[in-house]
């Protein structure tokens, strides 16, 4: 018979053996598993980024489009405007056209920017005009 003799500290020892699994679980990660998840958390990253993308490019094609409409719309007032612009034009020539008096229109300098027929009639140089000269009249001469 064999007697065999403990001591407190292999007794300590031997209780604080743990079985194969036990040891699995206090293992550190594997590193085929920690990969796994770093890739793991870098697709889900990804996945995230692209779906934030798409919802900033579906925001700026609504922006687009609705940016789109109101330049077609100032375009089209704009076009309303010169045309109405034009035929205000058109018409107060017509009016300055009839008038029976003479409408000479200068700038500051003096020039002659503009004359009615019955102006012209009078020949603007003056040769027409009473007494040969030109005459000035009013802010019509030299204020404009």
């Amino acid at each position: 018979m064999a007697i065999f003799a403990m001591s407190a500290n292999s007794a300590k020892r031997r209780s604080r053996r743990t079985s194969p699994t036990e040891k699995a679980a206090r293992r550190p990660p594997q590193p085929k598993a920690s990969a796994a998840r770093t890739l793991e958390r870098a697709f889900q990253t990804f996945a995230d980024a692209a779906d934030s993308l798409q919802k900033a490019y579906a925001q700026l094609q609504g922006d687009v489009l609705r940016l789109r409409f109101e330049l077609e719309r100032s375009n089209r007032d704009l076009a309303s405007s010169v045309e109405e612009n034009a035929r205000m034009r058109r018409y107060l020539g017509r009016i300055l056209e009839s008038l029976p008096s003479g409408v000479v229109v200068v700038d500051r300098d003096g020039q002659v920017k503009m004359a009615n027929p019955t102006a012209r009639f009078f020949a603007i140089d003056g040769s027409r005009t009473p007494g040969g000269g030109r005459e000035r009249t009013g802010s019509a001469a030299g204020n404009c």
